[in-house]
């Protein structure tokens, strides 16, 4: 698959051409779907180009140590990207292996950048449906399976566009008058529930943010990843949906919004959480935590031993148990700071049902 899938005339002429300011090795691009077994080689690099999804039976082993760059800015292929952007996408019955595998952003000179402007990684388990950014797992007896020692990722997602002059958004902000409608990606009119959608509608749902890496519907007997670390992320720093799972290692380090987002999930971490960001004016309206209660109750469980580090804004309406942690001042939303490890027992952090529910 992969002789298909990296085209070599044009691998060629990139790696003659461009070169990553902190890394060598000849690059190789992904511009297709991969619907068949791959394997990455440490010994590239590789950029996804478009809205690259592992298709549902396909497994993708990576070399140790493989770095992938997704590229920033729009991306409209291949035909029926739904985020707008790059992105890997891990459809629901497809498998990782890997060991280290790094994915940063990089510049339309593939050199690796310091600014977050793609759709990041997201991992589809097999456990519900569900759904965020219109990117959907489904219901399946194929379940997915995704084991890795480390997954780092670094400036991936995309943040909110801001407004053209005069545009009307659908929170209602300021705008120029757009009264053109079509369904993305085309130019003619689109029916939807209530009507018609405007061009600025379609717009704002193809551009909205998105998290650096989002993991939807994933069990534990699908999810053998050790360690995830993000790193200056467009969004979330990680978004975690109808999931439930243990992380022997979780570190989120300034992301523009907040650093967990746990919906109706069951997470775990067995050894280390740190979460900094960066941080700690509520002003910013940027929380360590944020959960929702949509269709089951989020909460995070810390196992006694765990190393945890926490600096920013614990986050509004969060429910803090612990024999270790002191308790956030107010309602969750001043600056709150703790360094040390859960000796006493183990520690909780989840919503209320009452508090998450929308």
């Amino acid at each position: 698959m992969c002789k298909s899938l990296l085209f070599p005339c044009c691998v060629m002429a990139l790696a003659a051409a461009t070169t990553p300011t902190t890394h060598a090795g000849p690059m190789v691009a992904i511009t297709e779907h991969m619907t068949r077994d791959t394997h990455l080689s440490s010994n590239n690099i590789y950029v996804v180009r478009g809205e690259i999804h592992v298709r549902t039976g396909v497994r993708l082993s990576i070399g140790n140590g493989t770095t992938l760059l997704i590229h920033n800015g729009d991306f409209h292929t291949p035909a029926g990207n739904i985020t707008g952007k790059s992105a890997l996408i891990f459809d629901t019955g497809s498998r990782l292996a890997a060991q280290t595998l790094t994915v940063r952003a990089c510049d339309e000179r593939m050199r690796v950048a310091t600014h977050a402007d793609n759709a990041g990684v997201f991992f589809l388990g097999s456990a519900s449906i569900a759904e965020k950014d219109r990117v959907s797992s489904v219901y399946a007896t194929r379940a997915s399976q995704f084991r890795a020692t480390r997954i780092l990722v670094s400036y991936l997602g995309h943040r909110d566009p801001p407004m053209p002059p005069g545009e009307v958004s659908a929170e209602g902000g300021t705008g120029a008058a757009d009264d053109a409608t079509a369904p993305v990606g085309t130019a003619g009119p689109v029916a939807a529930d209530d009507g018609i959608r405007t061009a600025s509608e379609i717009r704002e749902e193809q551009a909205d943010d998105i998290d650096a890496l989002s993991v939807i519907g994933v069990t534990a007997g699908e999810w053998q990843v050790g360690e995830i670390r993000s790193e200056f992320s467009g969004d979330d720093g990680i978004d975690i949906e109808n999931s439930d799972f243990t992380l022997k290692r979780l570190t989120v380090v300034a992301p523009t919004e907040d650093g967990i987002n746990i919906t109706s999930s069951r997470v775990s971490i067995a050894e280390s959480l740190s979460v900094d960001m960066a941080t700690d004016d509520p002003a910013d309206d940027r929380d360590a935590f944020d959960m929702e209660y949509d269709d089951g109750q989020a909460f995070l469980r810390l196992l006694r031993g765990c190393a945890v580090r926490i600096k920013g804004v614990f986050g509004d309406e969060m429910t803090l148990i612990s024999d270790d942690l002191p308790q956030p001042d107010g309602n969750g939303d001043t600056p709150y700071a703790f360094d040390g490890v859960l000796h006493r027992g183990q520690t909780f952090i989840y919503i209320a049902a009452d508090e998450g529910a929308e």
